[in-house]
């Protein structure tokens, strides 16, 4: 696997975890709004899941070289 391979890799997967947190996120929102009706064990499940996406995220931003800065962009969205 080239650095390219490997840069085209950790980007890839890092768009699937952030929209997997995304979906999280307004599932959370969801459950918020009903928390009336809902199970506190799917609010710790859902918890739970959103907190190994953070460390995937956390676990491939450091698989990435850092970039150099004529190549960084002025904001990086983050989770």
């Amino acid at each position: 696997m080239t650095e390219g391979d490997a840069d085209a890799f950790t980007h890839e997967v890092g768009n699937l975890i952030n929209n997997m947190y995304l979906q999280a996120q307004l599932l959370e929102r969801q459950l918020a709004r009903e928390r009336s009706s809902v199970d506190s064990t799917k609010h710790a499940r859902l918890q739970l899941i959103m907190g190994e996406m953070r460390r995937l995220s956390f676990l491939l931003d450091k698989l990435q070289p850092p970039t150099p800065p004529d190549r960084q962009r002025p904001t990086t969205p983050r989770l």
